[in-house]
C-alpha cells in the first residue's frame, strides 16, 4: 500500500511541478552483470524525472566501471571513454564477496572536471551488495546529478521548445512508468491485495 501511495504522489508531483527532465547517457565499460541496471533503477527512485539521452544529447554521462587489474588503470582507461565535458558519475563496481570490503580512493585517479566516482561492491552470484556502502554510492550520485543538470521548465533543454502543451503530461506518465518498472512487484502484490478486498466486499 505505501509503494502504491508513492506512485500516487509521484504522478500529482508531475503534474503540479510540470517538465523537469533530466537526460542521462549510461555508457557500461566492461562486464557488470546487470549492476548498471539495479544502480539506475535505485536512482530512478528517487529521481523519476530521469529520461533516457544519447552521447550527443544529455545533461550528464553515468558510467560503469568495473575493477578487472589496477584501480588506477582501470579508472583512467573508463575516464577515457567519456567524451565531452557533460557532468559524469563514474560507477566503480568492486568485485567482491566481503560486504565488510575497503575501497580505495578513487577520486584521486580522476582528471576530468565535473566528474565524481562512486564506489559499489558487487558479485556475480549478488549483483550490487546492499550496505551502507551502496546507499552512500547513490546519494552522492544523486546529488550530483540534481546539482549539476538543469531542473524546473525554465532550464528546460532547447529541443524541448516546440514540444506541445500536452508533452509534460505524458513525460509524467512515462516517469511514472518507469517506477512502475522500478515497483513492479510489489505495486503487483498491492493490486492483489486490493483486488481481494474489493471482491469480498461485493
Amino acid at each position: 500500500m505505501h509503494t502504491f501511495l508513492c506512485f500516487l504522489s509521484a504522478c500529482v508531483r508531475f503534474h503540479c511541478e510540470g517538465l523537469r527532465m533530466v537526460r542521462v547517457y549510461e555508457l557500461s565499460i566492461g562486464n557488470t552483470l546487470n549492476c548498471g541496471r539495479d544502480f539506475r533503477d535505485r536512482l530512478i527512485k528517487e529521481l523519476p524525472s530521469w529520461s533516457e539521452g544519447t552521447e550527443g544529447d544529455c545533461d550528464a554521462i553515468l558510467a560503469y566501471c568495473p575493477i578487472v587489474s589496477r584501480v588506477g588503470t582501470d579508472v583512467g582507461a573508463a575516464l577515457g571513454r567519456v567524451h565531452g565535458t557533460k557532468p559524469a558519475v563514474l560507477v566503480i563496481l568492486h568485485h567482491t564477496f566481503d560486504h565488510d570490503y575497503i575501497v580505495p580512493d578513487t577520486g584521486r585517479f580522476v582528471n576530468r572536471q565535473n566528474t565524481i566516482t562512486v564506489n559499489c561492491l558487487f558479485h556475480e552470484s549478488k549483483g550490487l551488495l546492499r550496505g551502507q556502502l551502496l546507499d552512500k554510492a547513490v546519494e552522492d550520485a544523486l546529488h550530483f546529478l540534481r546539482d549539476h543538470c538543469p531542473a524546473g521548465e525554465d532550464s528546460r533543454h532547447p529541443s524541448d521548445a516546440k514540444l506541445p502543451i500536452f508533452w509534460p503530461k505524458l513525460m509524467g506518465l512515462k516517469y511514472c512508468w518507469a517506477f512502475i518498472c522500478a515497483h513492479r512487484r510489489h505495486i503487483g502484490i498491492a493490486v492483489c491485495v486490493l483486488g481481494v478486498m474489493w471482491y469480498r466486499r461485493h
